[in-house]
């Protein structure tokens, strides 16, 4: 097995790591040190994104636990515009929805309204930026015609013949709002058929009025890990409470985890993010589990994969991503190695294969500078 630095993209550090134990810890003693030892290092108006995007969680906890901080206030206020935000984003998704029920295309809602409405169970805890919403892969031409015709579009740079190697694409509608439609759940599904297993065991969600769909809790789970394994301009250590909040809900079927991490090829990236939660949180997660996981076979190109995410952003945005990406679509697809030329044409929206020579020197050369710049 390909062996990899141990340092990875998706820890935490050691003062997100305060502020995550502040916002989730039922213990009050550690809720009181953890914030402290935040709030000695840190300015809470001046933090990231994904820092603020927890502030919600942490003021009902801080709140929970009786613990009075000048920042209450400000922590209150960041609660409440989770709140109206969601309120409004919710709105948009139920009518996108709606549309999609009409012409009886199935949907299931993930990620940040699901877990808001689903597993948190209070739009305020769990901040959006947009909804994301999957579909079957063989409805997907009939639901962005559908949606279009509603005025959901789709930026106008990607090129009809990229969909086919993507997981989805972002629609925006006049309002300014965002829908991710997703015809895979994740890029690591492309090309493959493990989202029959995600649709069989859906269960139902509520947005209101509108009825749909949602991850079992174990596909939640398995999603949570998958997605925030990724390297991201935005460090995306919220997975921590997404994935502790679906835990202590219960209802795992960790068969079902183990099962589908196998199918999805993900079992070496979501074993060491499962041990992390039981070492540093203390989350109960049966220790077979881990040991099942890490015992699978893994095949050649999931080691390669994982070594790659070590170096996520040099992968994100370097010139081996496409090789990276392909060699999983060959891995779900059983797709022929010379086929990534037909990949690339179709990536970058060319009419002929001619032109891909000179596209792919222009992109070696632009990385190459910008390597250069970063040292």
């Amino acid at each position: 097995m390909i062996t990899v630095a141990a340092q990875t993209g998706w820890q935490p550090t050691a003062l997100q790591t305060d502020l995550l134990q502040a916002a989730l810890s039922d213990d009050a003693r550690i809720v009181a040190d953890a914030w402290a030892s935040w709030r000695s290092q840190a300015n809470i108006e001046a933090v990231d994104g994904s820092t603020f995007r927890l502030f919600p969680l942490l003021y009902r906890n801080l709140e929970t636990h009786h613990i009075d901080t000048p920042e209450m206030r400000k922590l209150r206020g960041v609660y409440k515009h989770a709140w109206a935000n969601n309120q409004i984003q919710l709105h948009h998704i139920k009518a996108a929805i709606r549309v999609l029920d009409q012409a009886c295309i199935p949907t299931l809602v993930l990620k940040g309204l699901a877990l808001a409405v689903g597993t948190y169970h209070d739009l305020g805890l769990r901040a959006t930026g947009d909804g994301d919403v999957l579909i079957p892969f063989k409805r997907r031409d009939e639901a962005l015609t559908l949606l279009s015709a509603h005025g959901w579009t789709m930026n106008a740079s990607i090129p009809r013949s990229r969909l086919d190697w993507l997981h989805g694409a972002e629609l925006k509608n006049a309002a300014g709002k965002g829908l991710d439609l997703h015809w895979y759940l994740s890029w690591e599904g492309v090309g493959g058929c493990t989202d029959d297993a995600f649709w069989a065991a859906a269960i139902p969600l509520a947005l209101d009025d509108v009825a749909t769909l949602m991850l079992c809790p174990a596909h939640q789970l398995l999603h949570i890990l998958v997605h925030g394994s990724w390297w991201n301009t935005a460090p995306a250590f919220r997975w921590v409470a997404d994935a502790i909040t679906v835990i202590r809900a219960g209802g795992i079927d960790w068969d079902r985890l183990i099962s589908q991490a196998d199918a999805l090829h993900v079992t070496l990236t979501i074993a060491p993010m499962l041990r992390y939660l039981i070492t540093v949180f203390n989350v109960p997660i049966p220790q077979n589990v881990i040991e099942r996981l890490e015992n699978m076979p893994k095949p050649l190109w999931e080691q390669i994969e994982y070594a790659a995410k070590q170096r996520q952003r040099r992968v994100w945005h370097g010139t081996i991503y496409h090789p990276i990406k392909y060699g999983r679509i060959m891995l779900n697809s059983r797709r022929p190695a010379w086929g990534f030329v037909g990949y690339l044409r179709d990536w970058w929206g060319m009419g002929s294969l001619r032109r891909i020579p000179a596209q792919s020197l222009d992109i070696l050369v632009r990385d190459a500078r910008k390597l250069w710049r970063s040292r």
